[in-house]
């Protein structure tokens, strides 16, 4: 195709275009509104991009970014969200009021919105870079210049639906990755097109990038290849550049998340073969701090692990300090392949295997950060009342799947969530189901009844948000895979037990005191939040593991003999301590950073707790002594978090 045929790309609102008014605010261009066609308008616009490429490419730059990246006040608040959920789970909150969300996006706002805004930047300053290079200059300046345009219309990719999303202004994603070979494919079909329709660039590259992740998906049965390992501090670009063009969906193919994974630790990643045996498809990515594993990310949808290259894997965790905790999601891996093989083959599936995918007895752990999306699939093509109703012996009758279902009594089951958005007292005859697959939220409910019974199991999280105290009698769930909410709770009863599995944070901002005869789980599998806790009179009455951070953030001081967890994977958080007790027992270890910035001076005697991975923060104000190890610090920060 010619460019007598541009009348194929280009349309009229390709030349009553935005960015050349306004660029005509900015330098001296010549009016073409007077030029007669489309192409003699394009091909100006085109001669006057060349122009800014050579003499003011900083002017191309900056109204490029204003025009198409995204802007602070157009960011979705979801978006802030998401990232204090990824520094929650990442072990980044530290010395500010990181543990309250709400706080901790009010504070950080503006570094995420410009880190959200470097990376767009980033991305779209490659394609220029990409479409000017001398390698692609045998591409016809009006089809770089058509491909350009396009580019900045497109959005994040998506996987399930095999397409390019439109791009919007309040998109988060970055500009679309570059892959040369979709790209040149794109461009000989434009080139050898002979027909009339007007050609969708989003639709092309879709099409072909698509055909290439289906490509590399089939070579996913070549497992052999190599490790490659980036050190602590290593440069970012070199990762960057390997992977590069290969539809990873690794986030680490990002310049700034690379270099901040980087700054924590090193990373392990594993390269297959390609068909002529070069090792050049990413597969793993291990993120190891300190020497132990931080992280498992692999190249399927959502990060997770592909099965073929399981094997690879299982046998790197055997190498690597603190592996095995991983091996078990290896595992739940294989058997989601085996299940997942069967219903491809529309074999039948046994009453084991549909209490496996129904996740009945256990959350089905993988390695990305969603949920597997072979679950879901399978999920929804079968019968669902059908199948729990055999597993758990029950009658179709007694599983739920909506609000009134599960209120109606007699129900062992509810496939789903429960959200009861609207109730604000416990009606007479509300009775729970004993089972809740997904999520059980109360979202305005403040007084809860006597002898009130919640559902022993919960998959997801559990909200009381509103809730400002409990009554006698309140029988709590057993398990919580996910996090507990009780933002608004002031105070506990006497002998009262928490769930003895609660898989994520548990969130009691509003505490004052904790009776000795509380039974907390033995073990949190994220955070536990006492950031209103004012004392704490019983010197071992905290959970012996938690795996997140624990925050006590109002704590003045704390008993002789005092007791922490044993472990804790990420912060210490105590910034209104003013001293340590006598004997106090500190944990084993404690994952990042322990913070002390309510200390008034440097306690006599301070040795380094040789279980703090990363920091020991004091108040700026302190006057440390000499010659002490480098990760003794200063905060600006005081006080306590809320």
């Amino acid at each position: 195709m010619g460019t007598n045929n541009i009348n194929l790309l280009f349309n009229n609102n390709d030349t009553n275009c935005d960015f050349f008014t306004r660029l005509k605010t900015k330098i001296d261009i010549k009016d073409y509104s007077n030029l007669d066609s489309l192409q003699d308008k394009i091909n100006h616009q085109i001669r006057i991009i060349l122009h800014l490429l050579t003499n003011d490419k900083l002017v191309l730059e900056d109204l490029l970014i204003d025009m198409y990246c995204i802007k602070p006040e157009d960011i979705p608040e979801s978006y802030f969200e998401y990232r204090w959920d990824e520094a929650l789970r990442r072990g980044e909150l530290t010395n500010i009021s990181d543990t309250n969300k709400k706080s901790y996006i009010n504070k950080n706002r503006d570094m995420i919105s410009n880190y959200l805004l470097s990376t767009q930047k980033q991305s779209l300053f490659k394609w220029i870079e990409y479409l000017n290079s001398p390698e692609n200059q045998y591409i016809p300046l009006y089809l770089r210049y058509f491909i350009f345009k396009r580019i900045l219309g497109i959005g994040a990719y998506n996987r399930s639906k095999k397409k390019f999303e439109r791009r919007n202004k309040s998109c988060t994603a970055p500009f679309p990755e570059i892959n040369s070979e979709a790209l040149h494919k794109v461009i000989n079909s434009i080139q050898d097109y002979t027909g009339e329709a007007p050609l969708k660039f989003r639709k092309l590259y879709s099409r072909e990038f698509a055909t290439l992740q289906e490509d590399n998906e089939k070579n996913w049965e070549i497992t052999t290849g190599k490790w490659m390992y980036f050190k602590k501090d290593s440069d970012a670009n070199i990762l960057v550049k390997l992977l590069e063009g290969k539809n990873s969906g690794l986030c680490i193919a990002n310049l700034e998340t690379a270099k901040k994974y980087l700054k924590k630790g090193g990373l392990e990643i594993y390269f297959s073969d390609n068909e002529q045996g070069e090792p050049v498809n990413p597969r793993l990515a291990i993120h190891i701090i300190d020497n132990e594993i931080n992280e498992v990310r692999g190249v399927k949808e959502n990060q997770n692990i592909d099965q073929y290259i399981l094997k690879t894997l299982d046998t790197k965790l055997e190498e690597l300090p603190g592996g095995d905790k991983y091996l078990s999601r290896c595992e739940n891996m294989r058997v989601l392949s085996r299940i997942y093989d069967k219903y491809l083959d529309n074999k039948t599936l046994t009453n084991p295997e549909l209490r496996f995918i129904y996740e009945i007895d256990n959350r089905i752990q993988g390695f990305g950060y969603g949920k597997d999306g072979r679950i879901d699939k399978i999920i929804t093509e079968r019968n669902i009342k059908k199948d729990l109703s055999s597993v758990l012996d029950c009658k179709p009758e007694q599983i739920s799947s909506n609000n009134k279902e599960a209120i109606s009594g007699d129900i062992l089951y509810h496939f789903g969530d429960l959200v009861f958005d609207e109730l604000e007292v416990v009606p007479k005859g509300f009775v729970l189901p004993k089972q809740v697959r997904g999520n059980l939220y109360f979202t305005r409910l403040q007084k809860l009844p006597d002898n009130f019974v919640l559902p022993e199991v919960i998959g997801g999280n559990m909200s009381l948000s509103c809730i400002t105290k409990l009554p006698e009698g309140c029988i709590f769930p057993r398990y919580i895979g996910e996090r507990l909410f009780l933002n608004k709770l002031t105070e506990l009863p006497e002998n009262f037990v928490f769930p003895k599995i609660i898989g994520n944070s548990l969130l009691l901002p509003q505490i004052k005191a904790i009776p000795g005869t509380v039974i907390f789980p033995k073990e949190i599998g994220g955070d536990l939040l006492l950031t209103g806790l004012q004392v704490l009179t019983n010197k071992k009455v905290l959970p012996d593991v938690i795996y997140g951070s624990l925050a006590l953030s109002r704590i003045i001081s704390l008993p002789d003999n005092f007791c922490f967890p044993e472990i804790i994977g990420e912060s210490l958080i105590l910034n209104s301590l003013r001293s340590f007790p006598d004997n106090i027992v500190l944990p084993k270890k404690i994952g990042c950073n322990l913070i002390l910035t309510g200390f008034k001076e440097f306690p006599d005697n301070f040795v380094v707790p040789k279980c703090v991975k990363e920091n020991v923060c004091f108040y700026k104000d302190i006057v440390l002594p000499k010659d002490l190890p480098e990760n003794i610090q200063t905060s600006s920060y005081c006080g306590p978090l809320v």
